[in-house]
């Protein structure tokens, strides 16, 4: 069951114990050095990864889908929007209000759209665009970037029919929790949440606001088709919108809908989001109404806790840095130098490990180390701050770059796809691939595909040693949009900084394993038959698909039946004990009339199959096959037979097919050696070609 509570870090609340060590005084590698523009590289594919809806066309090139075990997915999300009293929404016309909600970005190793989270990863992404583009260049990763706003900003306006609506959640938490599966096969109803005046949402809707301003300055600066389509799609019309809808009818989005609590409840309520948007609206508008709602939203908090950083449920500590850049007032200054000292000194509630992470909590701990890295690497770029606080920040941040990228005690990289012995097994459903369903300690082991860049959420203590590579443990190993988010913008930064250079030829071809697999066993043998059981797994992962039109071949070799006068249309083909969905042709088909081959033709057509739990990814057919009456020879003869024995063995000699293409095994040729037993009674072995 994939678990995605991700609890917000209280005022005053610390999990477990751990000596406090000034963060100076901390031993490890000081020569490490490591390629962040690769990192930076794989930050951003994992959020190709992470796509949903109907994918671009394959290829490594930004915009295209360049993740070769991802397909299209929830090509049905979205629908009639509904009231709260269930009447249909209408426009201003009388039309009823339809959204179609099939692209945006998986949460995590889930496959819920939730849309706080979502636009909270993207405001940090375009952020990083903002104040690091140069680090995007070098890297050759601009465009990359690019392609991932534009296909956020697409989801934000597509969730924003009308000003004062927005869809703030595709799909049944509980209901997708409970289901380990590929975003590709799964098959359930993914009702949405909508917020409207009756049923507010301040903090998504600020959000997105603030992401979409966010965008538009990322577009505006890189001109072109970019810049032409924010003009087009309007998107600082809609972020306005959104501001407004969220001021205007102000309540907590969790609130409304409760059953979004147990995932992403709003713990600090909605006044950090409506300063935080109205932040970003200043800075894209330049209009001094904006700047004063900031200010307002900030007054109300007051001063807040420096025991936590920057999250989807956080604003607080963003919404200082900009203001100190926007308005040079000391005030904001004052607040965000707090915040980054009680960081970088190990104070005010954080640990520092003796392995040299800044610490506050077990779940997730490392995305609140690269947050507040990113943080501290934005903010030590302003002009006007002392260079001794730009020295020590600078200095914290790549401090907690290094140990995510493996400078830590366990000299292993918490990104996966980069360094020295990277996670392998992240919490994670589609990465893991696995054909049997249920829950994520089924086979494979290992996951079948490379998540590259994904940030797994790192160890649960401050002792730095319990992390384990095990896919079970959510609490350490589960990926998010949101861990991403602040590393992202920090390696951007380092990379702007360093010599590295993004690989060649990536992503590589993945080694593929069989995805469909054929086990056989002899059910029972008599003088004149021969009964068989075939099982037929679909275990497809690149990607995983339905498989309605499977059908697989059973050959046999004749040429001694034959001799002895043996007409083949008189074999008979009847199904056996047990059939799950076979339609058995009742008689040979000719396959190879010279070489006296033929096939029994056996059609799972109708079965949907899919990599899931047993009644979806695996049917299981026996089939009998009967000589005539009196019939001396035995009709063991044959291509598919060899190897086979009363307990059930993989076997590639009996093919499958996909309608009409071969999908897995092999056909019988005219080289191939056929084995025959032509006397029940004294039996003589003979190996022969089948020609």
């Amino acid at each position: 069951m994939i678990r995605s509570i991700h609890a917000c870090v209280l005022s005053g609340f610390l999990l477990g114990f751990s000596i406090l060590i000034p963060l100076q005084s901390v031993s490890h590698a000081q020569s490490a050095s490591f390629n962040y523009a690769e990192a930076l590289q794989k930050s951003l594919f994992f959020y190709d990864a992470q796509r949903s809806g109907r994918l671009p066309e394959r290829g490594t090139a930004p915009g295209q889908n360049r993740v070769e075990w991802r397909g299209d997915s929830f090509l049905d999300d979205g629908g009639t929007l509904l009231h709260a009293d269930g009447s249909v929404m209408t426009d201003d016309i009388g039309n009823p209000v339809v959204v179609d909600l099939t692209g945006g970005f998986l949460d995590a190793g889930d496959n819920m759209k939730f849309g706080l989270p979502l636009a909270s990863a993207v405001t940090m992404l375009a952020w990083g665009g903002l104040e690091f583009q140069d680090g995007y260049i070098a890297a050759q990763q601009w465009d990359y970037l690019l392609s991932i706003l534009s296909w956020a900003a697409h989801y934000i306006v597509a969730a924003h029919p009308l000003p004062n609506v927005y869809v703030v959640q595709v799909g049944d938490g509980d209901a997708d929790h409970n289901v380990w599966e590929a975003a590709e096969i799964v098959d359930m109803d993914r009702p949405m949440l909508v917020c409207d005046p009756d049923r507010p949402g301040t903090e998504p809707a600020a959000e997105a606001a603030a992401a979409l301003a966010a965008i538009v300055m990322v577009f505006e600066r890189a001109g072109g088709e970019a810049a032409a389509y924010a003009h087009e799609a309007d998107l600082l019309g809609h972020a306005r919108q959104l501001f407004a809808f969220a001021d205007t009818y102000r309540g907590s989005y969790s609130d409304t809908h409760p059953t979004i609590a147990p995932f992403y409840k709003s713990w600090n309520g909605y006044t950090d989001e409506l300063a935080w948007a109205a932040t970003w609206l200043y800075r894209a508008t330049g209009e001094q109404t904006y700047l004063n709602k900031a200010e307002t939203s900030m007054n109300t908090i007051g001063e807040y806790h420096t025991d936590s950083t920057q999250s989807w449920d956080d604003k607080v500590y963003g919404t200082q840095i900009l203001l100190a850049q926007l308005t040079g007032k000391q005030s904001y200054h004052d607040g965000v130098q707090r915040f980054l000292n009680a960081w970088a000194d190990g104070a005010g509630g954080i640990q520092h490990t003796p392995g040299g992470l800044a610490f506050i909590m077990e779940w997730g701990s490392l995305r609140y180390a690269a947050s507040t890295a990113f943080c501290a690497l934005v903010y030590s770029a302003v002009a006007d701050i002392p260079s001794s606080l730009t020295s020590k920040y600078t200095t914290f941040a790549t401090r907690q770059i290094d140990y995510i990228l493996g400078d830590n005690p366990r000299q292993s990289s918490y990104m996966v796809g980069f360094g020295n012995n990277p996670p392998r097994n992240p919490h994670h459903g589609t990465a893991h691939g696995s054909w049997k369903g249920g829950s994520s300690d089924e086979l494979p082991e290992i996951n079948r595909h490379i998540l590259y860049g994904a940030l797994v959420g790192g160890p649960k203590s401050a002792d730095d040693y319990d992390w384990v590579d095990d896919r079970n443990d959510y609490v350490g190993n589960e990926v998010t949009l949101g861990y991403n988010a602040g590393l992202t913008g920090a390696l951007a930064r380092l990379a702007s900084t360093t010599d590295g250079q993004p690989l060649d030829n990536f992503p590589p071809q993945e080694s593929r394993d069989a995805e469909f697999v054929v086990e056989a066993r002899v059910n029972y043998e008599g003088s004149d038959f021969i009964e068989l059981a075939v099982r037929v797994d679909n275990r497809t992962a690149w990607p995983a698909r339905h498989t309605p039109d499977l059908n697989f071949r059973y050959f046999v070799e004749l040429s001694d039946e034959i001799a002895a006068g043996l007409d083949p249309s008189t074999v008979i083909v009847e199904p056996g004990e047990y059939n799950e969905g076979g339609i058995i042709s009742p008689r040979l088909s000719p396959w190879n009339t010279s070489a006296r081959i033929y096939a029994v033709e056996i059609s799972l057509a109708g079965e949907n199959m899919a990599p899931g739990s047993y009644k979806t990814y695996s049917r299981l057919v026996q089939f009998r096959i009967y000589l005539p009456e009196k019939q001396m020879l035995r009709h063991v003869s044959n291509w598919s037979f060899i190897s086979l024995s009363d307990t059930f063995a993989e076997t590639d000699r009996i093919p499958v097919y996909e309608g009409t293409t071969l999908v897995s095994g092999i056909e019988p040729d005219h080289s191939m050696t056929c084995v025959s037993v032509i006397d029940l009674e004294l039996p003589l072995v003979l190996a022969f070609p089948c020609t």
